[in-house]
């Protein structure tokens, strides 16, 4: 009978740093929902634990042609400012840009990522994709697509802006000593301390 509740209590405890571990990967790795792409520039708003998500999707694609040597081309050039399709580009090498002009309107700093998704993703580049923007500054990101060794074909997909806006002001200072990246592991390695206590105490315990 002792060892039925001792084998009860050592499931129970086991399932503690079981639910830490699958907390962490939801929090610092959340999945990637597959939607469909925008067709015109959407904003989202989420709430995580150490920030406020304001996002800015902007639908893009690029059409690369083949011209032979001898055919005269004329570029499908886009001229709203706010669209960020590429238009028709002559494939081989070439390349075109177009630009986000970014402002803060907040009263504090916020971090700005940019990237893409769809299969332009890979041959769109971003002037700058990960800063800082600080209260009622401005700030123009140059969007680049690459043609790179395409000859034809039709690319589409998102651009994406996410505001990150901290809730905390001490995630300003751990910002300031960790960075970026710094900060996911300094974060990573806070979760694995409070595994290996749990994991301690388990054994201890156990010992008892």
């Amino acid at each position: 009978m002792k060892r039925v509740r001792r084998d009860k209590k050592l499931i129970n405890l086991l399932f503690i740093p079981l639910f830490a571990i699958l907390l962490f990967f939801i929090i610092f790795f959340p999945k990637e929902e597959k939607q469909a792409f925008v067709k015109n520039y959407t904003i989202e708003k989420k709430s995580g634990i150490f920030f406020d998500y304001e996002i800015t999707r902007y639908y893009t694609a690029a059409k690369v042609i083949e011209v032979k040597p001898w055919e005269n081309y004329t570029l499908g050039v886009v001229t709203d400012p706010w669209n960020l399709n590429f238009g028709e580009i002559p494939g081989g090498g070439s390349y075109a840009r177009r630009f986000i002009d970014l402002q803060n309107l907040r009263d504090k700093k916020v971090i700005v990522e940019l990237y893409s998704i769809g299969n332009i993703s890979k041959k769109v580049k971003f002037s700058e994709d990960s800063f800082w923007l600080n209260p009622n500054e401005k700030k123009r990101i140059d969007v680049y697509f690459f043609t790179n060794e395409t000859i034809s074909g039709f690319f589409e997909g998102e651009i994406r802006v996410e505001v990150k806006i901290p809730k905390y002001d001490f995630i300003y200072s751990l910002y300031g000593i960790f960075g970026d990246l710094k900060w996911r592991i300094f974060c990573c390695f806070f979760w694995l301390f409070f595994l290996f206590l749990l994991l301690g105490n388990l054994w201890w315990l156990m010992l008892m």
